[in-house]
């Protein structure tokens, strides 16, 4: 009998069965954990050329290599380390980089974002947003180091804001990739 496909294992998950979930994850990956592990033998081959095209391809993999890749960093010996930690930084980056082109795109959407009955208090009505919000949103996550409590506060002052001050609070952040503390004001 055939192994049921991955849509067929997802199918029979049960809603919040973590554990299968991460059984399906590991079927979807395996046989491309290996490939990758063979790939950084090659790269940390005594042949310079050869590593360097291995390394090429485990970059035009992106982030699904990064697991392997950080899997594999070992402290000892130290060529390989600082090898396996450049390779790892410059997926994240790669992949960081990708996601900013999206989200900067995004901060151009003025569509209303649907907002249904999530996670929020009975007594609190969720903010009304905007996809361009979303991104601007995620954006400031993604690159702000702000502590998570200001960020989460700067996030609900900023959508409280008039469309009129978002839309220039995006216009600015965009610009020169800085957000306004407005916990501060």
């Amino acid at each position: 009998m055939a192994e049921p496909s991955i849509a067929q294992q997802v199918k029979a998950l049960r809603a919040g069965d973590d554990k299968g979930a991460q059984a399906v994850a590991r079927a979807v990956t395996a046989g491309a954990d290996a490939k990758i592990r063979d790939l950084l033998a090659v790269v940390h081959g005594d042949d310079k050329t050869e590593a360097g095209k291995a390394a090429g391809v485990v970059l035009e993999l992106d982030l699904p290599a990064f697991p392997t890749v950080l899997a594999g960093v070992k402290p000892e010996p130290l060529d390989p380390l600082i090898w396996d930690v450049q390779l790892a930084a410059d997926l994240v980056l790669s992949a960081r980089a990708q996601l900013l082109e999206k989200l900067d795109a995004l901060l151009e959407d003025k569509r209303d974002v649907p907002m249904g009955d999530g996670p929020a208090p009975r007594d609190e009505k969720p903010l009304p947003r905007r996809v361009c919000d979303e991104a601007y949103l995620l954006e400031r996550k993604l690159i702000s180091s702000e502590p998570e409590e200001a960020l989460y506060l700067n996030s609900r002052l900023y959508l409280k804001l008039s469309v009129e001050k978002r839309d220039q609070e995006i216009f600015f952040a965009k610009r020169r990739r800085r957000f306004t503390p407005f916990a501060d004001e």
